[in-house]
């Protein structure tokens, strides 16, 4: 149970939550629980008061991305939160080609193993592992396997997962079916 400011909020795991700036909040829970929190300084903010937002991504629809990534949205302007888009990414044991976005990216392991590559040189990645992507460093995550990795991604501004560019700048088509 999550209570924002007076109203409770039944969550259960893969739910994503925004909570307004200013609002008070808690977590109950008579289990273990983890909490990854993402503290946005100087939001956005909209001229109308924001409500606080529930998304159950273990129901949200599934997009797809290069490389036959997936990814669910979360937390995203359309449900109040103008500064950033929250997203759960499934990825492939496979290599995305090199690319940039043009907003900054934070990546957090949710499952899986794999590797982080930048400008010729690697880094593992595990569950809990935690990346800063600034907006146009060309990078490329890696899903070494065994099966799918799965990360919760944060853009700042607001953008598209799908959206990504390679190096020389070409846009990355999501291929179709």
């Amino acid at each position: 149970m999550v209570t924002v400011g007076e109203t409770e909020h039944q969550v259960g795991p893969g739910a994503a939550l925004f909570v307004p700036h200013g609002s008070a909040w808690t977590v109950e829970t008579d289990r273990g629980v983890t909490v990854l929190s993402v503290l946005v300084h100087d939001p956005l903010r909209r001229n109308a008061a924001v409500q606080p937002a529930v998304i159950d991504l273990s129901k949200a629809a599934t997009q797809g991305a290069t490389a036959g990534r997936q990814f669910a949205l979360g937390i995203t302007p359309k449900v109040g939160c103008a500064s950033v888009t929250q997203f759960v990414g499934i990825i492939p044991v496979v290599r995305a080609p090199d690319h940039f976005h043009t907003y900054d990216e934070v990546v957090y392991v949710l499952e899986g193993s794999g590797a982080l590559h930048i400008d010729g040189e690697s880094a593992p990645l595990h569950r809990g592992a935690c990346v800063h992507l600034p907006a146009r460093l060309v990078h490329c995550l890696e899903n070494t396997g065994p099966g799918e990795m799965r990360v919760l991604g944060v853009f700042r501004p607001a953008g598209s997962p799908a959206e990504a560019y390679y190096p020389d700048g070409t846009p990355a088509v999501v291929p179709t079916d």
